[in-house]
Order: structure tokens, then sequence, then C-alpha cells
């Protein structure tokens, strides 16, 4: 497999044409048909430990292995769980005792300017051109609160980001799917918007924003000249755009990321949010940060400090060291992430071996091949969908997710669970067989492999800070972290050596799955007697 480029969908061997994609639409009389469709898939994940230790698969291959967990790759750099430390231990730096309404904190607001100009191009940010919240989705609620009145339309194109469907209902609008071209990676398209507004004239006057990922939820990341007509389209008719870059840090190869903001004429039509969660590895920290025209951001500055008062200061100040993540860190995440979804192709194809050999047909397939992200989609239905071997079984991707998430070792009455948690894309505005498989979050493998640095590293800094000596050389520190148990740290190279090692064990983890997955597959389409058992017989490897 290389990793120079990425092989349009329409030539992967797994996706041969034609591919059909359909995707759900919200009548004017039922705006909450996208919401429901997320409770429903709440309900159905909900029904398995997806938190516990042993659904994410530690310690070996026990219960459920999910693939549908959103969290990033490993813990954050070191630097930000070091600011952590020094800030609690600083009552210059952070006094958690005194109400904080900077927002954003100075230093903060510093980074952010540099890292959307910097990073994203768009040179025409000013501090009043930004904002935080609790996470992007805050950011967001905050704009549906700037833009939206009842009976308003939003218009987006799927698979869209779950949390859209909960937002449009709770202000009382309508979210609108905008049909687009698998060919193209289901990418809005400037023409596909145009061709929407020609054929609802009657809701052109109530579409009041368009919402945007790119990189997608599955990975499609938008071109330069898609985004051109894209601008031309919303500019034409003033409609602001919301776009979600979080997965921007996480393109693959060559493939070059361009900000819709920062297009000629956009600055006043454009919020681009951004977060910590997914390539920054602070999901749990809930911050997030946008940039866009300083009416609207001052709007959506209104809307956050009426709902959360304030993004703790301790929370800022992580944020802003996060942004400055060393980029060989970031790399070889993006990297890791690069050798998963390829190595996902590879399994799938081996899926699809074995289900020729038992089944006489593919099972399963990949409609678009991510450029970047944590995730791919999965499309079942050469086994389930219409004509498939098991349509009168399986007649929904909700009923396929319970399926493998529920797989059991036959003879074992059920007790010995072997089950795999994909993501349905139900709740993503798709209609049919899509499971997305998510392989960034597999246990943290990273969690524990260097836990001794960090812990020295703070033993350091605590001792340095607080001292009463100017000067502590390394060796005393050194001995004093003896005195009390503490491993000196390991070298940087040793360090990304574990690493390495521990991404080893998640992609065995994957391969792991698609076994199960197999064994899934095939006792799905044979009768019981004659479906394999789970860890006999061929299986998909990974590598």
């Amino acid at each position: 497999m290389t990793s120079s480029s990425t092989p349009s969908p329409r030539h992967h061997p797994s996706c041969p044409r034609p591919v059909s994609v359909s995707c759900s639409h919200s009548g004017d009389g039922n705006t909450n048909t996208h919401s429901q469709r997320l409770a429903a898939v709440r309900r159905v994940l909900w029904g398995f430990d997806t938190k516990s230790k042993q659904a994410k698969g530690r310690d070996g291959f026990p219960s459920v292995i999910s693939l549908a967990e959103g969290g990033s790759l490993r813990r954050p750099h070191p630097g930000v769980l070091l600011n952590i430390q020094e800030s609690l231990f600083s009552p210059q730096e952070y006094q958690p005792g005194t109400y904080s309404f900077d927002l954003p904190w100075p230093g903060l607001a510093q980074e952010l300017q540099r890292f959307f100009r910097d990073q994203c191009g768009i040179d025409w940010v000013q501090p009043d051109n930004i904002c935080i919240g609790a996470g992007s989705s805050h950011i967001l609620d905050g704009l549906f609160s700037a833009l939206l009145k009842p009976g308003d339309l939003v218009l987006t194109a799927a698979p869209f980001y779950h949390a859209f469907a909960d937002f449009t209902v709770k202000w009382e609008a309508s979210l609108e799917v905008v049909p687009t071209s698998v060919e193209n990676g289901l990418k809005l398209t400037g023409e596909d918007l145009d061709r929407w507004f020609l054929r609802n004239p009657e809701k052109a006057s109530r579409a009041k924003l368009l919402l945007l990922t790119n990189p997608s939820t599955i990975g499609s990341v938008h071109t330069r000249d898609e985004l051109l007509g894209l601008a031309a389209a919303v500019k034409r008719r003033s409609l602001p755009v919301f776009v979600d870059e979080v997965f921007r840090d996480c393109v693959f190869g060559a493939t070059e990321m361009v900000s819709l903001a920062s297009l000629p004429g956009m600055e006043e039509l454009v919020v681009t949010a951004h977060s910590g969660s997914k390539t920054r590895g602070c999901a749990d920290l809930r911050i997030g940060w946008a940039c866009g025209p300083e009416r609207l951001i001052r709007e959506i500055i209104h809307f956050t400090e009426h709902s959360v008062t304030l993004v703790p200061i301790l929370t800022q100040r992580a944020a802003a060291e996060a942004l400055k993540t060393p980029q060989r860190y970031l790399d070889l995440d993006r990297q890791e992430c690069q050798h998963r979804c390829e190595l996902v192709q590879s399994l799938v194809a081996q899926v699809n071996h074995l289900s020729r050999q038992a089944l006489g047909r593919d099972a399963i397939r990949i409609p678009v091949v991510p450029q970047a992200g944590h995730s791919i989609m999965l499309d079942f239905s050469p086994l389930c969908g219409e004509g498939g071997i098991v349509s009168e079984t399986i007649r929904s991707d909700l009923d396929l997710t319970r399926f493998f998430g529920a797989l059991a070792r036959p003879g074992q009455g059920g007790q010995d669970r072997c089950g795999v948690l994909l993501a349905p894309c139900h709740s993503n505005g798709l209609n049919g067989f899509f499971l997305r498989a998510a392989f960034a979050e597999l246990g943290h493998e990273g969690n524990a492999v260097n836990t001794e640095s960090e812990v020295f590293a703070a033993f350091e800094a605590l001792i340095r800070a607080h001292s009463s000596l100017e000067s502590i050389p390394a060796e005393r520190i050194s001995a004093a972290a003896r005195l009390v148990g503490l491993s000196a740290p390991a070298s940087a190279h040793d360090q990304e050596h574990r690493t390495r090692m521990a991404f080893v064990q998640g992609r065995a983890l994957l391969g792991e799955a698609f076994a199960r997955i197999a064994h899934g597959v095939i006792s799905l389409g044979l009768p019981t007697s004659s479906a394999p058992h789970a860890a006999s017989g061929e299986q998909p490897a990974a590598s």
C-alpha cells in the first residue's frame, strides 16, 4: 500500500460500480426526523458498554471491540499536561477561586490568531474575529442562536456530523440534506447547491445557513476548485456557512487542505471552527475555537457567555499549549491514521475474499476512500440490501449494528462475546446499510507508554518553580526523583519507539475486529449449522 496518494473511490477494488447512496430528508411537517434517527442510534450503541475497559478491547480481546469511538489516537502532547500541572501550583497564573471573563484568555487569543492565519491561511483574522466555547458544537449552537428562527432551514450534505440534528431541533428549524454524488466523495459542491435552490424555489427564502465539514465525517477533502465553486454559490445568495475543520491536521499524504474562509469574498460569510478534541488529544477538556465575521462572532460570544458563563482559564491555557504541539507529533499521528485506513481497506478485501469463498459474493463495499480523518465508511448492502442474502433478516443499519455487537462464539450460549461495535450512519443522514469503522481511539494505546516521563517532567517543574534555590542541577533532581521511587524519563527517541510499538497493538486489534466481522458475515449468509467458529479457519490478518 502506498501513502503518496489516495485512489479514487470509483476505482477502489472493494467498490465496483455502480454505487448508490440514499440520503434521508426532513419534511416541513417533521422537523425532528434527523433528531429521532440520532436518538435511535444512541439507544443501539448505549446497549453496549462502549466506555468500559473490555469494550475497547484492551488487555487482549475480551468482550466487544468498539470501532464506534470518537476520540483521539493518543494523549495530548506532554507539554499540554505539564502546562495544566504547572498552572495548578502557580497562583500567579491560575486562581481557581476567581471568576475570569477573558474570552478568550490573551495567551490563547494570540495562539488562535496565529493558527488561523498560518495554518488555515485566513489572513483577515483579527482578535475581534475569534471566539471560543465548550467545544466546536457549543460555538455552532451560538451561531444557530444568532441566525435562526422557527421554521428556518439549515442546509447540509450527508453524511453530516450527527450533532447537527439536535441543535436544529432545539432552535425549531429543519435540517435539509442537499443531494451529492458518491463519485465525488459525497462532497457538497457549488453545482449541488445551485441544483437544490433551482428545484426548491419555495424553500429558498427559508434557507439561512449552510453546514459543511471539511474534511468530512468520512474523510473526503474538498479541492481548491470545489471550494471556489461553493464560494461562488453561497456568495450569490449571501448564505452564511459554518465549516467544521476538526480533522484538518489529519489529512493524508500530499492532499491539499484549503479553508473556505481563506478564499476571496468569504470573510463576511464563513465561520470556521476547530477544536482540541480529535487531533490534539483534548476531547475531555471541552474547548473549541472559531473565527468568522465580527458581527457573527459577537453574537456567538454573547450566547456562550450566557450558556456556560466562561471557559475555565485552566482549560484555555491547556488549549494554547495544544496549539503549540510540535508538527512531528501531529505527523506521527496522521501517518498512523493513514496506515490504519489503508489497513482497513486491506482487511475488507480479505473479508470479501472469505465471503466469496463461502457465499459466492462480496459482503462489503467502500463507497468513499478517506483522504483524512479517523474513520472509514463500510457499505454492507451486497450482503443485506435488496437482493442480498439476508435482506429479510437484517432490515437496517441499526439491525446490522446490533448483530455485529452481539456476536458470540458458537456453543457458548451467548456468554462468550466476540462482538464488534460499528457506528451506524443512520444518524449521519444516510439510508441503507452503511456503518463507520472508527480506527483512532482503540483503547488509547499510547495512554500509558510514556507515563513515567510525564510524571518526571511534572516533578521537575514543581521543584524548579517552588524551590528556594536559584538553580538546581539536573542530577540533583534525578537523585530526588529516585528517592521517591520515580523512574528517570526515557529519551525522546525511546518514547517515540514505545508509541510506535503501541500503535502496532492497535493495528492488531483492528485485525481481530475484522476477523470477527468476517465470522459474522459468513454466519449471516450460511445456515446456523454451517457457520464457522469465530476463532477458527482462515481469518483476515493485520499487517
